[in-house]
C-alpha cells in the first residue's frame, strides 16, 4: 500500500514539472540507456556452472526397450472400473475425481485384491528389469501381451 502511495506521489509531481526541468530527466534517461545498450552489446552470459547457480539437468533418454513400470493398485482398480463402466454405458465419461472418490470409499478387504495384483506388477517389473540390466531381456511382441491380457 506505502508504494502504490510512493507511486501516486512521484506521478504528480511529474505531472506538475514544467518541460525543462522534465528535459534534464529525459537527457539522463537517453544517456543511461546508451549505456545500457553498450554494455549489452558486449555482454556475454556467465556460463552457469561458474556462476555456482543449479544447472538443469539434460534430460535421460529412456530406453524404448525397457520393460513397463509396474502399475499401482489404484491404477488397476481404476482399469477395471472404467472397463465395467465402459460395458454399461459406452457413453459414460468417468473422471479421476469419481474414481480417487470410489477408491477412498472402498473398504480394505475389496482393496487388497488390487493390491495382490499390484504386488504381483510389481515382482514382474523387478524380475524383468533384472533381466533388462543383464542384457537378457526381449521385449514382449504386442500379440504376446495382448494374449497374456485375456488370460
Amino acid at each position: 500500500m506505502a508504494q502504490q502511495g510512493f507511486m501516486l506521489a512521484c506521478a504528480d509531481k511529474w505531472k506538475k514539472l514544467s518541460e525543462d526541468e522534465k528535459q534534464q530527466f529525459k537527457e539522463s534517461a537517453e544517456k543511461d540507456k546508451i549505456r545500457f545498450d553498450n554494455e549489452m552489446a558486449n555482454y556475454t552470459p556467465p556460463k552457469t556452472e561458474a556462476s555456482g547457480k543449479k544447472t538443469r539437468k539434460e534430460k535421460k533418454m529412456k530406453d524404448p526397450n525397457e520393460p513397463k513400470r509396474g502399475m499401482s493398485s489404484f491404477m488397476f482398480f481404476n482399469k477395471e472400473i472404467r472397463a465395467q463402466m465402459k460395458e454399461e454405458n459406452p457413453q459414460s465419461t468417468i473422471t479421476a475425481k469419481v474414481l480417487g472418490e470410489m477408491w477412498a470409499k472402498l473398504e480394505e478387504k475389496e482393496k487388497e485384491k488390487y493390491e495382490a495384483m499390484a504386488k504381483e506388477d510389481r515382482e514382474r517389473y523387478s524380475e524383468e528389469m533384472k533381466a533388462f540390466k543383464k542384457g537378457d531381456y526381449v521385449v514382449p511382441s504386442t500379440s504376446q501381451v495382448a494374449m497374456e491380457a485375456e488370460e
